[in-house]
């Protein structure tokens, strides 16, 4: 035998492998890389349904909404593992508490009462049937804060006689203060301020009677927040009279008058 014939039977070729046989170092790299593979699986590697919903995400504006029948409208994305937006996955929508947003629509939401709710949006599992726990759980729900704030957008004076026809006379003005949709406001009306551009003629408390002092006219003003509305008052407290005389002056009827102005008080008023 040569030499050249033992080192061939030293070195068994590739060919003389059995097969399914693996050299040792090839054997040693997959236990190497057994640890990490179970590791991608658990944290990224998932079914083809959970693949599907890696991610919910809602936006909405952040403003509040400030009239009662105003809307927002929660926007959901939905995207997978590689970040691709799937349009027509299946989402469900709640909300809580109640009595702050009503839902008209998936994602979008009527304000009914002042306060804060929550609008939650996430993959429904019971038409993907994809229920993932840990890790994935949280990627498939996300919710936002609506705000609803109603804000004074109107002041009206209710209609009111106007006309003083006495010194002392008074009227009882109301406002009504609503938000932009004419709707009034849940938590009351903001401090209303009163006050008279010539309280030498008219003046009003701070609960919106308004008294007649003197002959004249007179703007009074009420002021909520940024908001103003006013009347004009009108005193004319005087009624003139006439009185006539007959009298005979040298065989002649005769007459002779007398205008007088009298100041009409309502009993208890200004003098």
């Amino acid at each position: 035998m040569t030499i050249r014939d033992r080192t061939a039977l030293a070195r068994p070729s590739a060919r003389a492998t059995t097969p399914g046989a693996r050299p040792a170092r090839e054997r040693l790299a997959v236990l190497a890389l057994a640890p990490a593979l179970a590791a991608c699986v658990a944290e990224g590697t998932t079914p083809v349904a959970d693949v599907r919903a890696a991610r919910v995400t809602l936006t909405t504006a952040a403003a509040p909404l400030t009239s009662l029948g105003d809307t927002a409208r929660v926007s959901a994305r939905v995207v997978d593992a590689a970040g691709v937006p799937l349009a027509a996955a299946p989402l469900r929508w709640r909300v809580a508490p109640a009595g702050v947003v009503h839902a008209d629509a998936d994602g979008v939401y009527r304000a009914v009462g002042n306060g804060r709710a929550t609008v939650v949006a996430e993959l429904d599992p019971g038409q993907t049937g994809v229920r993932p726990t840990g890790y994935w759980a949280g990627r498939l729900v996300d919710s936002v804060v609506v705000e609803v704030r109603q804000r004074p957008a109107r002041l009206t004076l209710a209609p009111v006689d106007t006309a003083f026809r006495a010194l002392g006379a008074s009227r009882q003005l109301r406002v009504d203060v609503t938000d932009r949709r004419g709707h009034a406001l849940l938590d009351g009306p903001p401090p209303l301020t009163w006050w008279s551009a010539d309280p030498r003629t008219a003046t009003v408390d701070g609960a919106g009677v308004v008294r007649g002092v003197g002959e004249g006219s007179a703007r009074v003003v009420v002021q909520a927040d940024s908001l103003r509305g006013w009347a004009t008052f009108t005193v004319s407290p005087r009624m003139p009279h006439t009185s006539c005389m007959v009298f005979a002056q040298r065989r002649q009827s005769r007459q002779a008058c007398v205008t007088l102005d009298f100041v009409v008080r309502e009993p208890g008023g200004a003098r």
